[in-house]
């Protein structure tokens, strides 16, 4: 995000080269795909995917992939409280002993959810997004429409950029995570950069 030098030709050879890793991605893994579809399947009621509506590139709305980890029709109001108060600098003050955006002993998380999260491998079906050109493997993580509108202006430059899979903030160990503020602040910071 900080450089625009070359950035046309730099965003046309990352999007040819996330498109067909991303395609040679999906084909290796359908035979975990499958595993994962009928562990589901056995487990619960509903759906093997879900599919929030998320932020892509410049704003746009998308439908993001994953593997369903919780049961069916559950309601995201826990988690749009708690991100929502997190941003807004209601709580998560430095040194507090505030849950983490994934909420600990979450109810709704199936036993094959569980899994799934520990592993990450509920973001797998994230490769289709890529091979479909709403996402990148690598790039800041999506974020959902209520977490968007709170966002203040300079977070929403994460948005320039097509969201990846996995990005800095997830390497340095910000992988849901976030607990404060500066928590929040820094997450953001690893993504423009």
């Amino acid at each position: 995000l900080r450089s625009t030098r070359n950035a046309w030709l730099y965003n046309k050879v990352k999007h040819t080269l996330d498109a067909v890793i991303g395609l040679l991605l999906f084909i290796l893994s359908l035979p975990v795909f499958a595993i994962i579809a009928i562990a589901i399947k056995f487990d619960t009621k509903g759906q093997v995917f879900y599919r929030p509506q998320v932020v892509g590139k410049n704003g746009t709305l998308f439908n993001m992939f994953k593997f369903r980890t919780m049961i069916a029709d559950s309601d995201p109001g826990l988690h749009r409280e708690y991100v929502s108060r997190l941003i807004r600098g209601e709580i998560g003050e430095s040194g507090s002993d505030e849950q983490t955006l994934k909420i600990i002993d979450d109810p709704r998380i199936t036993r094959v959810g569980k899994f799934l999260r520990k592993l990450s491998l509920d973001e797998l079906p994230q490769i289709l997004n890529v091979v479909k050109g709403e996402m990148s493997l690598i790039g800041p993580r999506p974020c959902l429409m209520y977490e968007y509108e709170l966002y203040q202006d300079w977070h929403k430059k994460r948005t320039k950029v097509r969201p990846g899979i996995t990005g800095l903030a997830q390497v340095n160990g910000l992988r849901g995570e976030t607990k404060t503020v500066e928590d929040m602040r820094r997450r953001v910071e690893y993504d423009l950069d």
